[in-house]
């Protein structure tokens, strides 16, 4: 069941995913409210790491304790619910919830040990039943030696697998820490060796030319010559730093390109008569006189004397300034002329974009020569520091960043009030911090290659005017290019290298085990051995494909929401900008990407990127929260730091195809993608290199980068109300369980957000629930919840929920409903402390005040905190839904909920 195989081309549909819910509901013999037979319910569990997943099992618990009275288990609250939508932390739990339906999962019953034909297979309405009867289980137990599995409890060993399991990243201790310390310091050295090869090969090419550039130019031999006396004669008293050369490469392209170019700009002024709207001429009145201007200040360095000095070889300062100052003008006036030729069809306005354009182009490459500079002046010092033990200093200053990275970048995403991070401007520290780390890096290799190609340490003071000596080392640079360009081709063959080199695969492992583990019935089954109890050791059925998620038709549909990261983006600007990802969501027989339905593709994978990915790898994927890219919080100096770090969980996949905007999606799917010649010679490198300056592409390039889908929405509640889709949820339970210390309801603030925009939909909050005294106390608006400006939490109380309207408006798409129809309801459930609290829970929240919203970079629960958030779960799950539908109580909470929604 877990192989990894390709589903078959089809496509998801919200037609079929209609047709399935109501087949669900006709054979299980759920029964609607009124007018309520031919919609859909859905729930959304938030992103929030195993806060959020914890939680959720407790309100999941809860809807599943909540029937009419002797109703069977498939017919409880949890049953009523066709859809489950997930993000992050929410999709562990959902995961586990959607693979008890899967035929024979949990009570083993699959026909596997019969004959075909010839044994008991357990049907679509049994493992339904049996999935809704685990849910019931309460309290969770422990698992034992002797824990097994038990017809008429199902739940006891799949929930206490949950319990038992908390620790899922390091479940049993030192011995999994140093297995993932091992596996985390692989990965980091074959990331450094892979960019390696890449700067080894810049740098040996850099190297190669200095060296060809001393014996062929007799002026440059001088430069390296003068550099190397004024840093050290004899390296006994060193200088502070030994200058490269290379910073004239810099100086060239200043002159050369950014200042003519910033000059240029000024001469684009329009002609008398003409606009900004009229073609650009050659000549304008700026620009006559800015070449007189030119002319005047050559022929004044002539008449002043440009000449050298016989005795000393210089020209005197002024008329060297004279003549600079000149040959820039006329520069200038060059670019003005090329700009106005390519212009020429167009308009002014256009050329004064193509000189701004080129000019940021040009600082670019200064900034590139600069930085290039920089290395080589870095590594020249370092080899002359060498002796004062600075390469071990270095070496372990890198060592120590790149630990406080690791340990210090989960915590970034921590909102708890008064943290220090909160209040750094991490974006600003995340660029020093990327910038000096991969400069240090740059500065160790090109040690390395000056080192090898340079014959002595020292070097002697005429080894740059030794023409022998220079061709010995010109021998020894070419071969060292020849090196790493064979390293880096070789390299370049294996594109899965990408994927294998990060965190996700062991992230995906250990919740595939946690989670889906909890439901293989191999893992409890009489006579299993003790290795089947042990989390950290994978054994047959953990994993599921995703077509096994999806095969019972009696199972609600499992929609896994993922972000696509994209920053550059053409004609997308606030995608580029502000979203910098779009989303994408599994669901039966393919995928959604942004507004297209998409069948998975049914071309064979070529390499490891291309093998279709199971379903434990999706939820892992949408839990990718701390990598090179996250969504809106992408940034260059974070994804450098990260990168470095090798804090990647997140995933490339070449599944999405090219789009030309507003083309048929057939023609959509059928268009190759076009990756450069470079970019297919060395993909690793190529894509590796846009991880760390953070740029994305999405479908405008072979492979997408994938990660946390709280990235671009943390409620998963976007795909749910899609207008475009036209599912007909009606009414949607979310558990908002973002970190949210202050009770700021950021997450549902970004939702609505998103629902304006993009759907067209309007979210605000339904006032009708304030008039019935008796749900006051359960239901409130997010003000009533938010922290006080003295720093202090509302008194607890029994309020745990907003009650939300989707609203339609003028620009809502393909609606049939009027503007100002509310379409869908939104009951929010929010993690807060009810009052009274158990004592258990008390007693947690005495010794972590942050409790209920811990920090999402916590991944590690012991019993107390996992049993806590369960347990609140539990309780305002409870407190929330009423016990009996039909009391009056029941009836009102209902009604309030129910009433005036579409029953279409």
């Amino acid at each position: 069941m877990s192989e990894r195989t390709t589903p078959p081309p089809t496509e998801p549909s919200a037609d079929l995913e209609r047709q399935r819910a109501l087949r669900r509901r006709q054979e299980m013999g759920i029964v609607r409210p009124d007018g309520h037979a031919q919609v859909q319910w859905g729930l959304a569990l938030s992103g929030g790491g195993i806060r959020s997943a914890t939680f959720c099992l407790g309100v999941l618990q809860a809807l599943a304790k909540r029937s009419s009275p002797g109703a069977p288990p498939e017919q409880s609250l949890l049953s009523q619910f066709d859809y489950v939508s997930t993000v992050s932390g929410g999709g562990y739990i959902g995961s586990f919830f959607t693979s008890l339906f899967v035929n024979g999962r949990v009570s083993g019953n699959d026909g596997r040990a019969h004959p075909p034909g010839q044994g008991p297979s357990e049907t679509d309405l049994e493992a339904a039943r049996r999935a809704y009867l685990v849910m019931q289980e309460d309290p969770p137990a422990r698992i034992r030696g002797d824990s097994h599995y038990e017809p008429d409890r199902p739940g006891r060993t799949a929930l206490a697998w949950l319990r038992d399991n908390g620790r899922y990243m390091a479940p049993t201790g030192p011995g999994d820490w140093m297995y993932d310390i091992a596996i985390t310091l692989r990965n980091w050295m074959a990331t450094q060796y892979v960019m390696g090869t890449v700067i080894a090969l810049l740098l040996a090419a850099v190297l190669l030319l200095r060296v060809l550039l001393s014996l062929y130019c007799p002026a440059w031999a001088d430069w390296e010559h003068a550099a190397r006396v004024a840093a050290c004669n004899d390296c006994a008293r060193p200088s502070v730093l030994w200058w490269s050369p290379t910073w004239m490469f810099s100086l060239v392209v200043l002159a050369l390109g950014v200042v003519p170019l910033g000059m240029a700009y000024w001469f684009s002024h329009p002609p008398k008569g003409a606009t900004l709207s009229s073609p650009p001429t050659l000549f304008s009145m700026a620009s006559v006189l800015g070449a007189v201007a030119s002319a005047v200040l050559l022929g004044a360095a002539v008449l002043v004397g440009l000449h050298p000095d016989p005795d000393t070889g210089a020209i005197a300062a002024l008329p060297m300034g004279l003549a600079a100052c000149g040959a820039l003008v006329g520069l200038s006036i060059a670019a003005f002329m090329f700009s106005a030729l390519r212009a020429r069809h167009q308009s002014i306005s256009k050329q004064r974009v193509l000189l701004t354009r080129w000019l940021a182009m040009g600082l670019s490459v200064l900034i590139g020569t600069a930085a290039l500079s920089t290395v080589e002046t870095l590594a020249q010092t370092g080899l002359l520091w060498l002796s004062w033990n600075s390469g071990a200093l270095l070496s372990g200053a890198l060592g120590g960043l790149v630990w406080l990275l690791r340990i210090g970048a989960p915590k970034l995403g921590d909102k708890s009030t008064g943290s220090l991070l909160s209040k750094i401007p991490t974006d600003l520290l995340s660029v020093i911090i990327g910038i000096v780390l991969w400069v240090a890096v740059a500065a160790c290799w090109d040690a390395l290659l000056i080192r090898s190609v340079w014959p002595e340490l020292t070097l002697s003071e005429t080894v740059f005017l030794n023409p022998d000596a220079l061709r010995e080392m010109a021998c020894t640079a070419l071969g060292a290019l020849a090196v790493a360009l064979i390293l880096s081709l070789i390299v370049g063959r294996f594109p899965g290298f990408l994927n294998l080199s990060t965190l996700q695969s062991l992230y995906s492992a250990r919740l595939t085990r946690a989670y889906l583990g909890a439901s293989n019935h191999r893992r409890f089954a009489p006579g299993a051995g003790p290795q089947a109890r042990d989390v950290a050791e994978p054994i047959d059925g953990d994993s599921l494909s995703v077509a096994d998620i999806y095969r019972n038709p009696l199972a609600p549909t499992h929609f896994v929401n993922v972000c696509v990261n994209q920053t550059v983006s053409p004609g997308e600007q606030l995608v580029q900008h502000d979203r910098k990802g779009k989303p994408l969501v599994l669901a039966p027989g393919g995928y959604y990407f942004d507004r297209q339905a998409h069948a998975y593709s049914a071309s064979q994978a070529s390499n490891e990127l291309s093998y279709p990915m199971l379903y434990g790898e999706w939820v892992g994927v949408s839990g990718a929260a701390f990598s090179t890219g996250l969504g809106r919080g992408t940034s260059m100096g974070m994804s450098m730091s990260l990168g470095f770090a090798n804090v990647r969980l997140g995933r490339w996949w070449p599944g999405i195809p090219a789009q030309t905007p507003g083309a048929p999606q057939a023609a959509a799917t059928q268009r190759p993608h076009r990756d450069g010649l470079l970019r297919r010679v060395f993909t690793p490198q190529a894509y590796l290199l846009d991880e760390l300056r953070g740029r994305f592409y999405a479908h405008h390039r072979r492979y997408q980068y994938l990660s946390d889908g709280g990235h671009f929405e943390n409620t998963a509640v976007y795909e749910l109300i899609n207008p475009l889709r036209d599912r007909a949820v009606r009414l949607i339970v979310m558990c908002d369980c973002g970190c949210d210390p202050d009770y700021e309801f950021d997450d549902l603030a970004n939702l609505t957000r998103l629902a304006r925009i993009d759907h067209g939909l309007e979210i605000r909050v339904n006032d009708d629930v304030f008039k019935h005294a008796a749900l006051t106390d359960r239901f409130g608006r997010p003000e009533d919840f938010l922290r006080r400006p003295d720093g202090s939490l509302p008194t607890q109380g029994q309020r745990c929920a907003i009650l939300l309207d989707v609203v339609t408006t003028p620009s809502t798409p393909g609606q049939a409903h009027t503007p100002g129809t509310v379409v869908a309801r939104i009951l929010l459930v929010k993690p807060t402390l009810l009052s009274p609290i158990t004592p258990d829970i008390g007693h947690y929240h005495c010794n972590h005040p942050r409790f209920p919203q811990e920090p999402t970079s916590d991944q590690f629960f012991d019993e107390a905190q996992w049993e806590s958030y369960r347990q609140l779960g539990l309780r305002i799950g409870e407190q929330l839904f009423p016990a009996d539908p039909q009391s009056t109580d029941g009836q009102l909470f209902w009604q309030v909920c129910l009433q005036g929604l579409p029953t279409t």
